[in-house]
């Protein structure tokens, strides 16, 4: 049987298993250019397609961010151990922040190390959020957990946040120092809350509740509140206009599946449907594709026996 990884971070919050701590000094020590632990690169380096691994512009159009990764090949501090080769591959990831106003201009970096770094998104204005991924710590050894006698990688995400001249790093969580030390994905950003530009909304395990939370995160702090907490079956909401409007339960051994609707000013859910995992065999191209514009309605894409896909118009208040 295929192990879910809410099974997997249920199961070791019932062991009492407590994660390892997880070294961020790589990332909170990420600055500007102003101190650069190596040479910048020159704007022609810039212009080359090799190393780019994601663009984002700002909500107003003003700058543009360039998420690059440089590669070199060091000295294996592990070389002498057997199977272990004599150089590795370091990374040097960074964020080019250009002026779209004038892109001759040198633009402002942000430095983030021998990381993998996912992508970056705007939060705001003033904001970039920067993804961050690890699969092993600072001794060369695999993250994850050894679990009724098999290990599991569990890679490490985190997100920064920085300002838009490249400066202020916070790491999101930051004021939960259990958190940051011991949750292994931080990384889930739900929806971006368009009426609250200083806030997001994100999801994460809690192992003291043993469920999935949501919680508004401050893109200036990092700070960190819970905003909902699911059932201990829950695996993810649909969030309309910053509230969650629908939400995905499954059974221990996912093979039951409940949509819940919560209409907006409610404070109860109601259930929408139950299905079992062989009956979305049935439904080909059925999926939650966005929000209508009146609350409490969402879009959804189904297709039918020999018909072509078409939106659908379902309430939240359905029972």
């Amino acid at each position: 049987m295929r192990l879910s990884r809410r099974r997997l971070m249920a199961g070791l919050a019932g062991l009492g298993v407590v994660l390892p701590a997880i070294d961020l000094s790589g990332v909170r020590a990420a600055e500007p250019a102003g101190t650069p632990t190596v040479k910048p690169p020159t704007l022609d380096e810039l212009s080359k397609p090799a190393g780019l691994r994601d663009v984002a512009l700002s909500p107003n159009g003003t700058l543009v961010a360039q998420l690059r990764e440089l590669r070199e090949e060091v000295a294996n501090p592990k070389a002498k151990a057997r199977g272990e080769k004599p150089t590795i591959t370091k990374r040097n990831a960074f964020v080019a922040l250009q002026s779209t106003a004038d892109l001759n201009a040198r633009p402002a970096f942000v430095r983030i190390g021998d990381f993998n770094v996912e992508q970056v998104e705007w939060a705001n204005d003033h904001r970039l959020l920067i993804w961050i991924r690890m699969t092993r710590d600072a001794e060369g050894n695999r993250y994850g957990m050894t679990f009724d006698g098999e290990f599991y990688p569990m890679p490490v995400r985190r997100v920064l946040s920085v300002g838009s001249a490249g400066g202020d790093p916070v790491v999101l969580f930051g004021n939960q120092d259990k958190s940051i030390k011991r949750v292994f994905d931080l990384g889930n950003v739900v929806d971006r809350l368009g009426d609250d530009d200083d806030h997001i909304l994100m999801q994460r395990f809690d192992y003291v509740t043993n469920r999935f939370a949501l919680y508004k995160v401050n893109v200036l702090t990092g700070e960190a509140t819970l905003f909902e907490l699911g059932e201990r079956a829950t695996d993810f909401w649909h969030i309309q206009n910053g509230v969650p409007v629908l939400r995905y339960d499954s059974n221990y051994r996912q093979t039951v599946f409940s949509v819940y609707g919560r209409a907006p000013g409610e404070r109860d859910w109601k259930l929408i449907n139950k299905f079992r995992r062989d009956t979305l065999k049935k439904l080909p191209d059925f999926d939650v594709v966005g929000s209508a514009p009146e609350p409490g309605v969402v879009l959804v894409s189904h297709r039918g026996p020999g018909r072509s896909s078409a939106p659908s118009r379902p309430s939240t208040s359905a029972a």
